[in-house]
């Protein structure tokens, strides 16, 4: 979650918050397989090099005539925009306060 706040872009594997969170242009899930314990790892790391070697790379590396990642930048403010307000302590805690203690 502090990848955003960081001015980072999320590759994970479709659990816990990115589930909730991910948008294909904020941010890269790790393909899915039909789950297989013993080879899990090996199709993890398959998806994770496709997903370096194919789109964040070339993202990364691609450049304006003045050597800015403009694409890359626009993904970071997109993905701050919209994660960061979602996924905060802040958030949490109002929260918390709204739909748990103003209860008691």
């Amino acid at each position: 979650m502090k990848v955003a706040a960081n001015g980072g872009l999320n590759l994970s594997v479709m659990d816990g918050w990115w589930c909730e969170a991910y948008d294909s242009d904020r941010g890269w899930a790790i393909a899915s397989s039909p789950f297989d314990a013993e080879r899990q790892d090996d199709l993890d790391a398959a998806a994770l090099a496709d997903l370096l070697a194919n789109e964040v790379i070339p993202l990364f590396y691609e450049r304006s005539a003045d050597g800015i990642p403009v694409r890359w930048i626009a993904w970071v403010r997109k993905s701050m925009r919209h994660l960061i307000p979602r996924f905060s302590a802040d958030r949490m805690l109002r929260d918390y306060a709204d739909m748990l203690y103003a209860k008691i």
